[in-house]
């Protein structure tokens, strides 16, 4: 999954926020391809229903649902009342997905802000 996300980072172009918008679809993919592949997780998941913001900062702001065990289309655009919101900037957001940033230390150095319950940071984790 993250060879995708690191092609896909190399190899960006002038349009940014569609290139960013298919890496986040391809990480949608990946994460669709883990829960089929993890009944475990699949069932985790089955009653996480949760609207989800990616806020990077000045370079746009995506948005998709979790619904039982199934993650929607990634979208452009802000939602009125997001259940989580994750705001980094787009290099620390491409360090958490290619494995370059370690999650705990990005919210430590408070590169990383998380808007959800403890719950909902937990199960987001396992998608990871």
């Amino acid at each position: 999954m993250y060879d995708a996300v690191r092609e896909r980072e190399d190899t960006m172009g002038n349009d940014e926020e569609d290139d960013i918008l298919k890496m986040l679809n391809d990480m949608r993919d990946g994460f669709i391809e883990k829960i089929e592949e993890d009944e475990d997780l699949k069932e985790d998941l089955e009653d996480f229903d949760r609207d989800v913001v990616i806020d990077l900062e000045d370079d746009g702001t995506y948005n998709f649902s979790l619904d039982n065990a199934e993650i929607g289309e990634i979208e452009e655009g802000d939602l009125d009342d997001p259940d989580i919101v994750l705001t980094t900037s787009k290099e620390t957001f491409l360090g958490l997905v290619n494995g370059d940033i370690n999650p705990t230390t990005a919210y430590a150095r408070k590169k990383l802000k998380v808007d959800a319950s403890f719950m909902d940071i937990l199960k987001m984790k396992n998608l990871f």
